[in-house]
């Protein structure tokens, strides 16, 4: 892309330059609440003079992983040590973290990362004037029993819609033979994958937590029983 426009420097450089901009322009006030996923393909204590990471930081930016759990992460990529794979907040967003972590590799989606994630409280709505009501999501990852459900539930679905293949499919083409119709045939897919895993968690929100680790055999007998 750089190259069309004539830019000749290092990629790796213009996309730090481009997103530092973009960030000081767009997203850098009181009210902006700002969120990055990134695999910056290096690690948080990088000193490197085209680093990503160090540029965020030099911004405020904060692991939010990190933030709650401590520095002691686990690696993120296969076969390697390093923890290359980030969630990145701005300030103004680490008083309402409740929590934040990684799941065990394939256990969402097929991949040599692990899925990170972090949970926000309610009131970072409320201090926007455009916040709108929104519906509480029936999923808790407290609810053990119902988190269990929903990722076998999840696998079956995928399993059946052919998920896999068809993100392969798209992974496999070379980014020079990217067309607007590979995007479409994403967005597509990201919309496929969205209405599963909302039906996913709609089949396994009415499961029952308890004091004891659930299992299927384990709340089948308790169905028997009662």
């Amino acid at each position: 892309m750089y190259a069309k426009q004539g830019v000749t420097k290092d990629p790796r450089v213009a996309i730090i330059e481009d997103l530092h901009t973009l960030i000081i322009s767009k997203f850098y006030s009181a009210q902006d609440y700002l969120i990055i996923g990134i695999d910056a393909n290096e690690d948080i204590n990088s000193s490197s003079s085209t680093s990503i990471l160090q540029m965020l930081s030099g911004l405020g930016l904060q692991d939010a992983l990190e933030f709650l759990n401590g520095k002691s992460r686990p690696p993120t990529i296969s076969g390697s040590s390093q923890t290359i794979d980030h969630i990145l907040v701005s300030q103004n967003v680490l008083e309402h973290l409740v929590g934040a972590g990684q799941l065990v590799k394939n256990s969402t989606f097929t991949s040599d990362h692990p899925t990170l994630f972090i949970q926000l409280d309610d009131s970072i709505l409320s201090t926007s004037t455009h916040s709108t009501s929104t519906k509480p999501r029936k999923l808790h990852t407290k609810d053990y029993a119902a988190v269990e459900a929903y990722l076998e539930e999840l696998r079956y679905q995928f399993s059946q819609n052919n998920i896999q293949n068809r993100v392969r499919e798209l992974l496999d083409i070379p980014h020079n033979h990217w067309h607007p119709e590979h995007t479409m045939k994403y967005n597509k897919l990201d919309e496929h994958i969205t209405k599963l895993m909302l039906l996913a968690e709609k089949k396994c929100s009415k499961k029952k937590n308890s004091n004891y680790d659930w299992s299927p055999e384990l709340a089948k007998a308790g169905s028997e029983l009662s």
